[in-house]
């Protein structure tokens, strides 16, 4: 086998790697979820029992339900971490293009924000736990 034979066939074998390897890099990414769970304020019932599912494909399912009202909902749309306003932050967008922002402020905390991702003065929890 003459030596241009051999680089040849280390460039192909090298180049199938690659490309083997972005593929199980991008399935394990689509595959993996967060989940944040917890009881956000409601201003007439006992809370919004939530639950924030975030896809490894940018997109994002939010489970509500108004406790003792009702039937639950979900919303969808896409996500993407950023910063905002010195802060590191899910940025959520509904498929009806309404923005929320969520500090993430650890491993296992977020935090929901104002529209303008600025933080919520109150005195009622406003944390969701990862699971």
């Amino acid at each position: 086998m003459t030596k241009e034979k051999i680089y040849q066939l280390a460039y192909y074998s090298l180049t199938t790697f690659t490309v083997l390897l972005f593929l199980i890099i991008g399935l394990y990414i689509q595959s993996s979820v967060i989940v944040y769970t917890g009881k956000l304020p409601c201003a007439d019932c006992d809370g919004v029992q939530t639950t924030l599912t975030l896809q490894g494909n940018q997109t994002y399912e939010l489970h509500s339900l108004y406790i003792d009202k009702g039937d639950p909902f979900t919303e969808k749309g896409t996500w993407r971490k950023e910063e905002k306003n010195k802060m590191e932050v899910y940025a959520l967008t509904s498929q009806s293009h309404v923005m929320a922002y969520y500090k993430i402020s650890d491993n296992s905390t977020i935090t929901l924000l104002n529209m303008h991702a600025n933080p919520i003065k109150s005195p009622f929890n406003m944390t969701l736990k990862k699971e």
